[in-house]
């Protein structure tokens, strides 16, 4: 039928159920592998959710069009802890309630390929974290509009020279 080096080299990849395929923790799948990952990033991208979870690791999938989830009715669900749905704010205000609760350094982490909206990102933490502070300080748009003005000097010590800039 099929040479034997041929029937080696195939690999069979079994599909999650479609009931668990829009879930938004991957870590719940049966399956996870990359073509089901994939899958499901594009099942939860058609429904309009460009956020996900695998365990503590938030995947984004850049929209390419204005999306009405960054308002301050979204940010203000998730500095008061009402809303645990994938999305930055949660991820930068979990980074905050840790840092002060749990006296314990934090690191947020944005990677991605050049126009993947990492600095985008970026300013919604800068947002999520000078909004949470603004408690104990009551200058949070001063802070936010300093740390926004450092924006451009630290993006150009980021900005290495490569294929695409």
């Amino acid at each position: 039928m099929f040479p034997l080096a041929l029937v080696e080299q195939i690999q069979f990849c079994y599909r999650n159920p479609s009931a668990v395929e829009a879930t938004d923790d991957f870590l719940t799948l049966p399956h996870l592998d990359e073509p089901n990952i994939l899958h499901s990033l594009r099942v939860r991208y058609n429904q309009g959710h460009v956020y996900s979870y695998t365990g503590p690791i938030l995947i984004a999938v850049n929209p390419w069009r204005q999306v009405e989830i960054y308002n301050i009715n979204v940010l203000e669900a998730y500095k008061a802890g009402k809303n645990k749905a994938p999305h930055i704010f949660g991820v930068a205000s979990k980074a905050y309630s840790s840092l002060v609760g749990n006296r314990k350094s934090q690191c947020i982490l944005i990677s991605g390929e050049s126009g993947a909206g990492k600095t985008e990102s970026t300013k919604y933490v800068l947002q999520v974290l000078t909004a949470v502070g603004e408690n104990r300080t009551g200058t949070s748009a001063a802070i936010e509009q300093q740390i926004m003005l450092t924006n451009p000097v630290l993006e150009a010590f980021g900005n290495a020279k490569t294929l695409r800039n």
